[in-house]
Formats: C-alpha cells, structure tokens, sequence
C-alpha cells in the first residue's frame, strides 16, 4: 500500500520502495533534476559510519546505485550499465560496484570513478536493461518531441510493482498516439545484401 508521502522535502525510507527511481523521457530534464532527486528525495540518508568518497564534485557511499557513463573495454562496464557500490577506500580512493547478482564486484580507481554517475534519476533511454521496484515517470508537454509510445511502454516496463506518471494527460495521450517511425540510420540492409550475394 502506498500512502501519501508525508510534507516535507525527503521522504523517509518507511514510506519509499526499497528501489525507486525516477524515469526522464528528456536527458536535460534528467540531468537538472537528478542532484536534486538524488539527495533529497530518493538517495537514503548518511549513516553514521558509512563509507563514502568524494571524487570531484561527486559524493559516493557506499549501497549507493551508480550508472557507469562510457564504455570502459579494460573494466568491461559499459555505458548505462547500472550497479550498486559494495565496498569503499576512502584512503586509497578506491570502490567496488556490484552490477549483477553472482559476478565480482568491479574494482574503480580513483580515474575511474569520474565514469560513474549517481542512478536514482536517469534517462528512460539509459534505463533499458534494468527493472525498478518503482518508478516514476514525468511526462510534459515541454518534451513533445520525445513523447513516442515506445519510449512510455520502455518506461513502464521498468517498474516491477509500481509505475506513477507525473505530469498532464494532455502529454501523455499525445505520446501514446505518438508512434516512432523515424528511419534508423543504419547500413544493416546493405550489409545483409552484400553478404548474400558474396
């Protein structure tokens, strides 16, 4: 049963899911709002003790969910890959993310740690591959060039339990009447072509 959060600006761990996140169908949206909804609203409080590291303007703890940002071939983490950091150095500034259940956990050094990105608020787009207990999705008019029925049911895909959209109806019923047509710039067809005929 969700209840109605209670007035003021962080919500406490009794009323959230245990894993939420909040769905941008815009990056500049996500970008804006994400310090915001990370430390405020999503992002769980500072513990007494908690291992954290701050990393240029960033501050990791650990249980933190991180986005790796760029493909990275010599961690074999690649862009939009979504973990959770098991282990900090704050001495060494070293950390470890667990990016699924039964691997080892990735080892980052401190270069490497400017790949990662808090993920309690990311793109519907960076989202793909990953499920949520929750998430929320804000659908606007001012995103009318990415409102597109597939980017909503990606979106709504992600939630295991719950999907809340907040915004207009007018938006929404825009993008659900909104089909992506737009061709892919791909050389795929002219690949399968060629290699058909020799």
């Amino acid at each position: 049963t969700i209840r109605a959060p209670p007035s003021s600006k962080a919500l406490p761990s009794s009323w959230m899911p245990p894993n939420i996140s909040l769905l941008s169908v815009a990056a500049d949206r996500a970008r804006t709002k994400r310090p915001k909804c990370s430390r405020a609203c999503f992002r769980p409080p500072p513990a007494p003790g908690k291992a954290q590291i701050t990393v240029g303007q960033r501050v990791f703890r650990k249980g933190d969910r991180v986005i790796h940002r760029k493909n990275n071939y010599e961690l074999n983490v690649f862009n939009g890959d979504i973990g959770t950091i098991t282990a900090i150095d704050a001495a060494d500034l070293t950390l470890s993310v667990a990016f699924s259940p039964g691997t080892a956990p990735v080892q980052y050094r401190q270069a490497d740690i400017l790949e990662l990105d808090l993920a309690y608020a990311v793109t519907i787009h960076k989202s793909q591959g990953s499920e949520f207990e929750a998430v929320i999705i804000p659908v606007m008019t001012q995103h009318f060039k990415m409102l597109f029925r597939n980017l909503i049911y990606t979106g709504i895909t992600r939630a295991r339990k719950l999907a809340v959209f907040v915004g207009t109806r007018r938006a929404l019923a825009m993008a659900v009447k909104n089909q992506d047509i737009s061709n892919r710039q791909t050389a795929l067809a002219q690949l399968l072509m060629d290699q058909a005929i020799g």
